[in-house]
């Protein structure tokens, strides 16, 4: 992450209404937010995922203003979310905070250098729609530094990951090819990176981790080019 992204972030919090929170972290379709069926959607495959448990103590890394994060809190005993920009956090702390959570504003490529945090160990990790603003340099030492947050069989789950190769099924007219170049020239496309999956297969094996990878819920436009991925040490062991 860089600093520019968080202010991409900020900007689009200073421009809207103040409780436009699926507009503010990108969740639209044709410029609209996504409807209240699709976030449902969106979240049951995140929950299912996770595999959540009134137990667990859940990590969100790129919370964002909490939108996806307070569907996700009433499931678990205690909730922790972390992100880039102050702005986000700010919306966060003040309309999408259970009384089980809290968000701290933090640089997750530098997350082995962030204090240690309430309420750790943690047992569940996601980190939803963000790991394209990461590089597949950047995943081991993310990995290596959730996995030093956690207890001994946590579940880490990345959501809507863009995938390598279906660039087309997004810029799929001429005009938003060339949206998307002057973008780039103009140094304004903070969308990211685009992830093939055996870049995150070999990682997760390097560090003893079981991979899988799942469909985004059909409803979605984004089902088109995004998947989510499960990593656990547990499932591994148990074969």
């Amino acid at each position: 992450m860089t600093e520019d992204l968080a202010t991409a972030y900020d900007k689009r919090v200073m421009k809207g209404a103040a409780q436009d929170f699926l507009r503010q972290v990108g969740h639209t379709e044709g410029g609209a937010p996504i409807t209240d069926r699709q976030l449902a959607a969106m979240t049951g495959d995140l929950e299912t995922l996770l595999d959540l448990d009134p137990s667990d103590r859940l990590l969100d890394l790129c919370c964002g203003n909490g939108a996806v994060t307070v569907r996700l809190a009433p499931r678990v005993a205690a909730c922790t979310g972390l992100d880039l920009s102050g702005h986000l956090i700010d919306v966060a702390r003040k309309y999408n905070a259970p009384v089980n959570t809290t968000y701290q504003q933090a640089d997750l490529k530098r997350l082995a250098q962030v204090p240690p945090l309430e309420p750790e160990p943690f047992s569940k990790v996601l980190m939803h729609a963000a790991l394209q603003h990461f590089r597949p340099a950047d995943l081991e030492p993310l990995l290596r530094a959730i996995l030093a947050r956690c207890g001994p069989d946590p579940v880490i789950v990345f959501g809507f990951v863009p995938e390598h190769g279906k660039q087309k099924a997004l810029f799929s007219t001429l005009r938003k090819r060339l949206y998307r170049t002057y973008l780039q020239v103009t140094g304004q496309d903070i969308f990211g990176h685009w992830w093939s999956r055996r870049d995150l297969e070999t990682v997760a094996d390097k560090l003893g981790l079981s991979c899988s990878f799942h469909p985004v819920d059909a409803s979605l436009a984004a089902a088109a080019y995004r998947f989510n991925v499960r990593m656990s040490v547990a499932s591994r062991s148990k074969g």
